[in-house]
């Protein structure tokens, strides 16, 4: 199977950065795990769609993550402060 991937960047024109997709074990849902958030984007606080404001979840195993499937293009849709895009 093809590895997917999510891409985040920080500001409108900033560079886009790929961040790989899990697939949560028990419900199957593709999730972005924070702490690959945070290793990309160190200081990291929130993730945006718009003015619509992604909050993180969490797993089994108490781990945050972000649902991909909130996430829009970064190239069409302003986010902030990390810019997702599928």
């Amino acid at each position: 199977m093809d590895q997917e991937y999510q891409s985040f960047r920080v500001a409108p024109d900033g560079p886009i950065t790929r961040i790989e997709v899990s697939t949560d074990e028990e419900t199957g849902l593709k999730i972005v795990f924070w702490d690959d958030i945070e290793f990309h984007f160190p200081g990291t606080q929130r993730v945006m769609n718009g003015d619509i404001g992604i909050m993180p979840a969490r797993d089994a195993k108490r781990r945050r993550y972000v649902l991909t499937n909130y996430l829009v293009d970064a190239r069409e849709f302003p986010l902030k402060p990390c810019r997702p895009t599928p």
